[in-house]
């Protein structure tokens, strides 16, 4: 129902009326069933129902020639089994959908999708010879917008079809059609000029494409956003949807052989900022060998550990994306990817990959001991096992800390609650279908400030004392592991592996957890520290040296 609820934000309802839509369950497939006597109950202002009507109308009108008779010839069972994640318990089922989403191989079947090759063999058509590139930029780029037409686009292919016939009975769409979509509009900006470059402005037409096609859809993740800071990696922290599968296609093309490394033409257009050479070609064979295979995981994990130095070297001097690091290295992709970014958290600090789990009854105990909230102390003990207790002490680090402001500028601000700070640090849903919607609200809030959701523990489960399923989230890529103190671990972990900052949400527990538990240091202290975090910091190593005496 999120998508719902973004949806009407934009058509521009007030709050209140959201939350009377959210109240009475109002989904996408009631929409375009509601009538006016319903309309009247959940929006009473005149005006404001006007409004809603206007837009309405405009919904049904975008979507009544969609029909589902244009879906008919296309083998929906290849996609129907991911889809139903989101409505079952299946968990195995899921895990395994989400290894195929780790491994970035959208394959639902053979039958009913064309091969890679075909997806990007360069246009031959006499379209090249033709497209006249005498016209000015503004001018040529006004035209290419006015005679765009997605939907066309999408009924003229297999993939697209599959992609509205998906929307048509989901009503919204997942991570892989996504991906889908997006190689889809990507390979028709290519197939013109397989060395084009996409402009802001461009991915800022096509953003609104998609959105008004599939009303669902929230902008932010298109678009991205990209901040003007000094450091390059989070330069392109906010990198869009569009962007993202850009730069994928183009290192496929490049892989073979398809695209040249050097492109002077279209140089009139603008070039977005890209990590697509953060990384120097000139490696060792072993770096280039882990860049293009993840199996046999003996050999991956020896090559990984050879060639650990230079790896987290080459990382943190060129400042690389952490999307870009992940996408380099297919084994990361992989279910056991996380034993990477561990392996290498153990190069760098050795003494430290058994601190939290040797030192957790201290910590819980430490953090009880600060709370003065009756309520929050009574939550912990009404948890009926001792992991449950753990869990939900944990949950409460956040109080040990003020809320304050973490981003200001002119006359907007951002002061995270204390719930919000809570789910950046561990979020726990009781279904996998809660996940989604979730993490879509905080990306479209990050990128709004330029910052990217970054690395992401979340726990699922009825209650905190029978949590099913723990995983740790980074990108689109979900590694599940054992227990609920394993994916803070692995978190924590994989943070430092990949040179990450800490969500700026819970910046200060992850530096407590760091400086305190794992006892680490390191150059971005500065950045988050500040005498009282500092001050809670030594009051813990002082009560863990008492216990330690004891």
């Amino acid at each position: 129902m999120e998508e719902v609820h973004a949806l009407l934000k934009r058509w521009g309802l007030s709050q209140p009326v959201i939350d009377r839509f959210r109240e009475n369950q109002i989904r996408f497939r009631h929409l375009t069933k509601l009538t006016e006597y319903t309309i009247e109950k959940l929006i009473p202002n005149a005006g404001e129902r006007i409004d809603f009507m206007d837009h309405l109308q405009q919904y049904k009108d975008k979507h009544q020639d969609v029909s589902i008779d244009q879906f008919t010839s296309v083998d929906t069972s290849c996609i129907t089994d991911k889809d139903k994640e989101s409505e079952k318990s299946d968990y195995t089922s899921s895990t395994s959908s989400v290894a195929s989403v780790a491994s970035n191989n959208v394959v639902h079947s053979q039958a009913c999708l064309p091969t890679q090759a075909d997806k990007f063999i360069p246009s031959t058509s006499r379209q090249t010879s033709e497209k006249d590139f005498s016209d000015p930029p503004a001018k040529r780029l006004r035209v290419e917008n006015n005679e765009y037409d997605l939907l066309t686009l999408l009924q003229s292919s297999t993939y697209g079809k599959m992609i509205l016939g998906h929307f048509h009975i989901n009503e919204c769409l997942n991570n892989d059609m996504r991906k889908m979509l997006a190689d889809e509009i990507i390979n028709k900006e290519l197939s013109i000029d397989i060395n084009a470059r996409i402009s802001t402005e461009r991915v800022e037409f096509l953003t609104k494409e998609v959105i008004k096609l599939f009303p669902s859809e929230i902008e932010a993740l298109w678009k991205g956003a990209y901040g003007q800071g000094k450091n390059r990696r989070e330069t392109s922290a906010g990198r869009g949807m569009l962007i993202q599968r850009y730069y994928n296609i183009r290192r496929k093309l490049r892989k073979c052989g398809i695209l040249s490394k050097e492109s002077s033409q279209r140089a009139h257009v603008e070039e977005l900022v890209t990590s697509d050479e953060e990384f120097d070609d000139n490696v060792d064979d072993d770096v280039q060998w882990l860049k293009n295979n993840s199996k046999p995981w003996a050999k991956v994990l020896e090559l990984w550990d050879k060639t650990s130095k230079n790896r987290l070297e080459s990382l943190k001097k060129k400042g690389t994306a952490v999307h870009f690091y992940m996408d380099l290295f297919p084994a990361l992709k992989t279910p056991n990817g996380y034993l990477l970014l561990e392996l290498d958290f153990n190069k760098m600090y050795p003494t430290s990959g058994m601190k939290l789990y040797t030192e957790l009854s201290n910590l819980t105990a430490f953090i009880k001991k600060k709370i003065t909230i009756e309520k929050e102390r009574s939550s912990i003990d009404d948890c009926s096992t001792p992991d449950g207790k753990k869990i939900r002490t944990l949950l409460a680090l956040n109080l040990l800390f003020t809320v304050v402001t973490v981003w200001k500028k002119k006359q907007e601000q951002w002061r995270p609650s204390r719930q919000e700070s809570r789910e950046a640090f561990l979020l726990f849903v009781k279904t996998t279908s809660d996940i989604e919607p979730t993490l879509n609200l905080r990306k479209e809030k990050y990128i709004k400030y330029g910052k990217n959701l970054g690395v992401q523990a979340v726990i699922i489960g009825a209650d905190l004392d029978c949590i099913k399923y723990s995983y740790v989230i980074i990108n689109d890529i979900w590694y599940e592991v054992e227990t609920p103190f394993k994916a803070i671990d692995i978190a924590f972990k994989a943070m430092q592996a990949l040179d990450s900052t800490y969500p700026i949400e819970c910046a200060r527990e992850w530096l407590f957890l760091q400086r305190g538990v794992y006892e680490i240091t390191t150059s971005h202290d500065k950045d988050i520290s500040n005498p009282k975090v500092l001050a809670m910091i030594e009051e813990y190593l002082k009560f863990k040296s008492l216990l330690q005496s004891q």
